[in-house]
């Protein structure tokens, strides 16, 4: 006979996890509507107000994003969207070491896409 685990649930767990797909959808959107001209340090005078859906921090975040890892970036939100989401449908089953696979996923993306720029 299989011994059934009692999952102790907190609200923490439950926080933490509508937090992450929260976030992982505003940086889906602001992805989604990234335009280059809303960051002042690209173009002068930026554009007033900013085109992207959430504003000056969705433009600068999704800037960094794509600045640092490249078309990868849009695994970062569904990354958070699959963890959070996740962590609301199985509770304790090794959220510390699904981040750390995402993590290792995404550097290995953002190098795998690299490999074919050198040419």
């Amino acid at each position: 006979m299989a011994v059934k685990k009692e999952v102790i649930r907190s609200g923490w767990q439950e926080a933490v996890a509508l937090v992450l797909i929260a976030t992982g959808v505003l940086l889906l959107l602001g992805m989604f509507s990234y335009d280059w001209r809303d960051i002042s340090a690209l173009n002068m005078p930026s554009n007033d107000p900013p085109v992207n859906f959430i504003g000056p921090v969705g433009a600068w975040c999704s800037f960094l994003l794509f600045f640092s890892f490249g078309m990868a970036a849009y695994l970062f939100p569904a990354g958070f969207i699959y963890t959070g989401t996740f962590m609301l449908l199985k509770p304790g089953t090794g959220t510390g070491r699904r981040l750390g696979w995402l993590l290792g996923l995404s550097v290995a993306v953002v190098l795998f896409m690299t490999l074919d720029q050198e040419n």
